[in-house]
């Protein structure tokens, strides 16, 4: 059971990866054809992927503007363009920290897809475009199909568009979980989907929990009132996403009762 556990969660894990370095710009490069390549050869023009925040959506539905940087790029939709929902579980910070809002890839990435697509001709184009086909496919794997209107101002996105005309192809909308919060303390309560556990100011917390939630055992068999346990939990929903739990600390040891003699 364990290392179903780990290997789901290392491939939860690394999906989940993926998603941040899109909306980072970390997981690929732009793509763009090099100068004399592409049209002249009667190939289509490669795809660009473009990150960013929504800033404005228009009324009639056939454009939105994003904030990639410190530009404002306008996007038109068409019927052809398909819409996404990724759920990243991920907080806002995590991506801030390494995404810097869309700022461009860290110094110690820079320079790689640059490389990739200078000074090495057609077959560099063909690899980074392999690439990029090769990981928007994982996104899909993890996304969820949407609308138009599941765009709003504020959120982040990874947009496919044709060269030249910012025509979305795919809009992936990455919706952020809430921030887990933690509780700990004494379980006081388990039934077949809550979990009560009494925190050190005698408040109880009662969570639920489901097939998803992962059960971290330290030296114990089964979940038992009185263990100490330490969950991670949406605040949004109190469902608990992993609860560690350990035996309880072992009762004190009676006092000596005084012995004497009687006169």
């Amino acid at each position: 059971m364990n290392r179903l556990f780990t290997r789901k969660a290392l491939r939860i894990g690394a999906l989940a990866l993926l998603v941040m370095g899109l909306v980072a710009g970390l997981a690929f490069p732009v793509l763009a054809a090099p100068k004399g390549e592409g049209k002249n050869e009667g190939r289509p023009e490669h795809p660009n992927l473009l990150r960013g925040t929504v800033a404005s959506i228009a009324a009639d539905k056939t454009s939105f503007d994003i904030k990639v940087g410190e530009k404002q790029v306008t996007i038109k939709v068409d019927d052809n363009t398909k819409f996404f929902i990724v759920k990243l579980p991920a907080t806002k910070a995590d991506i801030e920290k390494e995404g810097r809002d869309g700022k461009g890839p860290r110094d110690s990435e820079r320079g790689r897809g640059e490389n990739r697509g200078k000074g090495k001709g057609k077959a560099a184009v063909d690899n980074a475009k392999e690439l990029a086909k090769n990981n928007l496919g994982q996104l899909r794997r993890l996304a969820k199909p949407a609308t138009f209107d599941d765009l709003k101002v504020g959120e982040h996105v990874v947009v496919q568009v044709m060269p030249n005309e910012n025509l979305a192809k795919m809009v992936f909308i990455v919706k952020k979980a809430p921030a887990l919060e933690r509780v700990s303390g004494t379980i006081k309560a388990v039934t077949n989907d809550s979990i009560t556990i009494t925190k050190k100011d005698s408040t109880d917390v009662t969570l639920k929990w489901d097939a998803h939630t992962r059960f971290v055992l330290q030296g114990l068999i089964s979940v038992q009132p009185g263990q100490i346990a330490t969950a991670a939990f949406n605040p949004e929903t109190n469902l608990a996403k992993v609860v560690m739990v350990k035996p309880a600390p072992p009762a004190p040891a009676p006092s000596p009762t005084p012995t004497g003699t009687s006169t």
